[in-house]
This record gives C-alpha cells, sequence and structure tokens, in this order.
C-alpha cells in the first residue's frame, strides 16, 4: 500500500507509530509505505488550502465511505485548521479498517469510490423542533407559487427538517414556482432528514 494508491482522496497523517523500517511503517496492524519524509498521522487529513481556509474549530467533517456500505462513513469534530498546511485536526483518531475505506462485510481489498470530505457545518442553521408526537416530523420550507421571482438559498444548514409520510413537507420545497431563471440553491447542508432534501415541483 502506498500514500498515492490504496488511500486515493486522502492523505492520512501516521504518528504515535509502533515501529519505523526504512520508509515503512507499522501502526497497529496497517503497514503504510510512506513518501519522502512525511509522517501520518490517524487523525489528520489534508485537504488542501483553499478547503483548510473554509473550515474552522468545532466544524463536523465528513468523510465518506470508499465503498457502496451506507455505514462506512465517519463525522468527526475540526479539533485544528492548519490552513498554511491545508491540514485539518480532527478529535478523535480514524481507523481506516473500520470506519471509513471499506465496510467489514466488502473485506479489505474492496474500495469502489475515491474517499471524499466536506465540513457539515454552516454559520445559518434552521433546526427543527422536537416536539411533534411523531418523532419523523420536524421543519419544513416551501417556497409557494413565486413564477418569475427568483429564489436565492445559499450557505445554510438544515437539520432535523422533513415531514415523513406528509406529501409536500420536505427540507426544501421549491412548489409551483414555474419559470425562476435566477433560482440560486447552493452551498447547503441537509442533515438528519426526514423526508427526502431537494424537492422541485412544477
Amino acid at each position: 500500500m502506498t500514500t498515492d494508491g490504496w488511500w486515493r482522496g486522502i492523505d492520512f497523517v501516521f504518528s504515535g507509530v509502533n515501529r519505523i523500517a526504512g520508509n515503512e511503517l507499522q501502526f497497529d496492524d496497517l503497514k503504510v509505505t510512506t513518501q519522502g519524509e512525511t509522517i501520518y498521522r490517524p487523525n489528520m487529513i489534508k485537504v488542501g488550502r483553499e478547503a483548510a481556509n473554509c473550515w474552522n474549530v468545532g466544524d463536523d467533517i465528513l468523510i465518506t465511505s470508499c465503498s457502496t456500505s451506507q455505514d462506512g462513513h465517519v463525522v468527526r469534530t475540526a479539533a485544528a485548521i492548519g490552513t498554511a498546511e491545508g491540514t485539518g485536526t480532527l478529535n478523535e483518531r480514524i481507523d481506516p479498517l473500520k470506519n471509513v475505506f471499506f465496510s467489514q462485510e466488502d473485506g479489505p481489498d474492496v474500495h469502489d469510490f475515491g474517499v471524499e470530505v466536506a465540513s457539515l457545518s454552516r454559520k445559518l442553521v434552521f433546526q427543527g423542533q422536537d416536539d411533534d408526537e411523531n418523532p419523523d416530523h420536524g421543519g419544513h420550507l416551501i417556497v409557494m407559487k413565486t413564477p418569475n421571482v427568483d429564489q436565492l438559498l445559499v450557505g445554510v444548514e438544515i437539520r432535523n427538517f422533513g415531514q415523513q409520510g406528509l406529501q409536500g413537507r420536505y427540507p426544501i420545497h421549491m412548489h409551483v414556482s414555474e419559470n425562476a431563471e435566477g433560482t440560486l440553491l447552493a452551498k447547503n447542508v441537509i442533515r438528519e432528514s426526514n423526508q427526502r432534501c431537494v424537492v422541485i415541483h412544477g
């Protein structure tokens, strides 16, 4: 395994190493061949300066799975940001043999997709209440019948929205807005949705 091959989309930085022999690290039961002088730590990811400059300490960071399993992703909290280096240090180490790269049923040699990293946190949060008798009913946002009126919803975090089983109750619902070519929905995060995410109806 090399950091350029098996890791695919992410550079994991390993330290606290059990043994170093030449350019090979023995970390727990994982053997990694390093490139050059870099020593890698399992709670640090290298994402580039542009991404690191958009993150803040305390942000929730999603690391996707590289398999088809929906259970292969992990969410960690950013404990420190290295904007000059383009790195993020996470609050908890990532065990690639359990969390990120493949599900246990897939086996160690199955990795179908490159791993992706994203911040799930936004400064503006719409939070659905937990006061409904049905735990699958949160808030919902509907833009109703606004033809030729451009809508702008950018950079917000929407949590516990959608009402499962009720028609038209989605986290973001554009309802019969017809032609609104300048409408922009971008850079939003929908988390803990109870029914779909973005629905455009008419």
